[in-house]
């Protein structure tokens, strides 16, 4: 977290996934975010019994769980139209 700290740009965010990003001694400080300039934003990924009914779920269903890929293609001049889009 100390190199995050020290390379994130101004106005940067850090987002800490989980616990990760180690303990909470490790993490930024409401201090260290307003002398540098940055937010830091934890991100919660739910708990190991949510994970586990979770893969339980995808290996009771393989032939019903499948990626959604859309065919659409957009051409740079149409970021916005793509943006919209999305």
């Amino acid at each position: 977290m100390k190199q995050s700290v020290a390379s994130i740009k101004l106005d940067g965010v850090i987002s800490v996934i989980g616990f990760i990003g180690g303990e909470a001694k490790e993490l930024p400080t409401l201090l260290d975010c307003w002398i540098n300039l940055f937010t830091a934003r934890g991100i919660w990924v739910g708990s190991r019994l949510q994970m586990e009914d979770m893969c339980q779920a995808i290996e009771a269903n393989p032939d019903k769980l499948r990626p959604v890929v859309d065919s659409k293609v957009f051409t740079l001049d149409r970021v916005k139209e793509a943006y919209e889009y999305q």
